[in-house]
């Protein structure tokens, strides 16, 4: 299995998750992030095979690039859900500004009429 080092980004970024991705390549913050995981992902998957002795060498690649994947699956997963919930949660915040917007414009609008007809009452035309 090859390691991605740092200085191969067009490498990083075809590895990272489509969801992280952007057209013109991935975000410094969400690639180190990314690198930071699967760094974990594969450092697991060595302490892993480490319990298995018995293990061959071709075995233990594979038990790796298992490992790895499957960690890298449910994180790729759980950033796909987050990202999800994330644009629910902007979709109620824009709809929820849009209606404070509308209230305060109409109790602002109120305000004005109401000022106006009693300055009118008071003072007179």
């Amino acid at each position: 299995m090859r390691v991605i080092a740092p200085w191969h980004v067009s490498d990083a970024v075809a590895a990272a998750p489509a969801l992280v991705r952007k057209p013109e390549g991935l975000p410094c913050h969400l690639f180190l992030v990314w690198q930071a995981e699967t760094t974990d992902a594969r450092s697991a998957a060595h302490r892993f095979t480490e319990k298995l002795p018995r293990l061959t060498a071709a075995q233990r690649d594979e038990v790796i690039r298992v490992c790895t994947a499957d960690r890298l699956d449910a994180s790729r997963n759980s950033i796909r859900h987050l990202a999800e919930r994330s644009r629910a949660m902007q979709r109620e915040y824009v709809a929820r500004y849009g209606t404070l917007r509308a209230r305060l414009l109409g109790w602002s609008l109120a305000a004005t009429v109401g000022a106006v007809l009693v300055q009118h009452l008071l003072l007179g035309p």
